[in-house]
């Protein structure tokens, strides 16, 4: 409860600084490759029955569950941490992810499926060796478990019930949850890292990967640890304008939770070391700044205009960017609007504070346009409700597009798989059962010729249009159809074979 209060109170880098031990754990490599946040390095709580009842809730998960569970690095072994809020009430969660690495998982969603161990999937390091699960199992979707500690119980998602949203889990195939999305606010910043659980590790089976739980001043430690003031200068000199910025109040604010992070003996050279980069780095964001200055400028703009554009789309660190700049530009003034953009949305201006909001969320010239029409007719959304609304429905387009892409080549490939098996049938045959294998063989490959197609068709729309989603969604059922006909075809000609 008191990391939910400093969360709230103070944000991530702050909560995570007080539940956290600074010193570093280094993953072994056996789970490197597992770990879920970074798997280069993790960090432990200061209070270790944390641990320890991290560790407890795992193996109730395993022991309790109605659907099989292992503590096992290809299914149940980490965590992610969220903050949920209903009106003033907050709570932390816990979403945990069983059958992570089914024996039909794919380093792309849409990619193809390599067999276990293969060179594509890293060999022997392949995540799926010794995995007993798979997407075809009929339980395969009982995988996300969520514990609350309001109610300090673990709960068992189940996709498939009808009063389940259908959008919250928008890959049917893999059935992931993410936590942004139990977060029920769909903010990054509610999503507050990971946890990773290995029992079989001799020491430091519970590794924290908390998001924001490396500040400037921990890095600073740990690069003294690990090769003293010589790592500490390359850390500096390569260290972000804000990362500098803050780790140089850090060590100039008394009360700063972070200052004790770095060992008192260097915290003097670490400050003035910090100061100067700053220094340097700030003149160079002014060099670099006044370039992008000088290719608005060429557009014709007045320079005041042209400054205002730059500082509304700067970065965080205070970059300017002409593209960003000049995306703006065609939102605000209809006179730098493309043929395109005018053709659909007109030559009116528009405010540039709003303008700017929009753009913030929606990103995109003619997303923010849309936005701005929406917000005209809906004023009561505001301008990031208004930019939200167009990017989830694109998103949602986007899905679409993608699922229904990725199910035709999965149509393909399983197709393929079985027109395989029958070409390896057919091998030897002779006489009548022969020509009778070879007929059932011509229809399959044409059935395969037709889906080859339909698969260049699916993968040729690279827009997330509404009429595009449709037409692939079209050539998607199609896929299936024909798919499940070749399956069908070769599963009564491979049954009677075997017969």
């Amino acid at each position: 409860r008191e990391f939910l209060s400093t969360w709230s109170t103070n944000g991530r880098q702050h909560a995570a600084a007080r539940l956290l031990d600074p010193h570093k754990l280094v993953p072994p490599p056996s789970v490197a490759r597992f770990m879920s946040g970074e798997s280069h390095r993790a960090l432990r709580p200061k209070d270790q029955r944390l641990d320890l009842f991290m560790a407890e809730l795992f193996q109730q998960i395993a022991a309790t569950s109605p659907v099989d569970v292992q503590l096992a690095s290809w299914d149940l072994y980490h965590g992610h941490l969220f903050v949920y809020s209903h009106g003033d009430m907050l709570d932390l969660g816990i979403l945990f992810h069983a059958r992570e690495f089914p024996t039909d998982y794919r380093t792309s969603r849409y990619g193809d499926t390599y067999p276990v161990g293969h060179a594509a999937m890293g060999g022997e390091k392949d995540v799926r060796i010794g995995s007993e699960c798979c997407t075809q199992d009929p339980d395969f979707h009982l995988r996300n478990y969520v514990w609350l500690m309001s109610l300090n119980q673990v709960f068992l998602v189940d996709p498939t019930d009808q009063s389940f949203n259908e959008e919250w889990i928008p890959c049917k195939e893999f059935h992931t949850l993410h936590e942004v999305t139990c977060s029920g606010h769909g903010h990054q910043g509610r999503a507050l890292g990971d946890v990773n659980y290995f029992p079989f590790l001799e020491t430091h089976q519970v590794l924290w990967c908390l998001r924001d739980s490396f500040p400037p001043t921990l890095l600073v430690l740990h690069a003294h640890q690990e090769g003293g003031l010589e790592a500490v200068n390359d850390l500096l000199k390569n260290m972000a304008s804000s990362k500098l910025s803050q780790l140089v109040s850090s060590l100039t604010s008394p009360s700063c939770i972070f200052k004790d992070q770095v060992p008192i003996e260097i915290q003097e050279s670490v400050l003035g070391q910090a100061t100067e980069l700053s220094r340097e780095k700030k003149a160079s964001l002014v060099t670099g700044n006044a370039v992008e200055t000088d290719k608005m400028l060429l557009r014709g703009l007045e320079e005041n205009f042209a400054k205002q554009l730059l500082e509304a789309t700067a970065s965080s660190e205070g970059i300017y960017s002409e593209f960003r700049a000049s995306n703006l530009l065609q939102v605000v003034s209809g006179e730098h609007r493309g043929p395109e953009l005018v053709t659909r949305f007109g030559q009116g201006d528009h405010d540039l504070t709003v303008s700017r909001a929009c753009l913030k969320v929606a990103f995109y010239p003619e997303s923010t346009l849309e936005a701005l029409e929406l917000l005209h007719a809906h004023p009561e959304l505001g301008p990031q409700g208004a930019a939200q609304q167009v990017v989830d429905q694109k998103e949602a387009l986007t899905r679409r597009l993608f699922e229904a892409q990725g199910i035709s080549s999965k149509a393909l490939r399983e197709a393929a798989g079985v027109v395989e098996q029958l070409e390896q049938l057919v091998e030897g045959k002779l006489g009548e059962a022969g020509k009778g294998l070879y007929s059932v063989l011509d229809q399959t490959r044409e059935c395969l010729g037709v889906l080859e197609q339909l698969s260049q068709r699916a993968r040729a729309v690279q827009y997330a249009t509404p009429d595009g989603s449709v037409a692939v969604d079209q050539v998607k059922a199609q896929a299936v159809e024909i798919s499940s006909h070749v399956k069908k075809i070769a599963a009564q000609h491979l049954l009677s074979t075997k017969l």
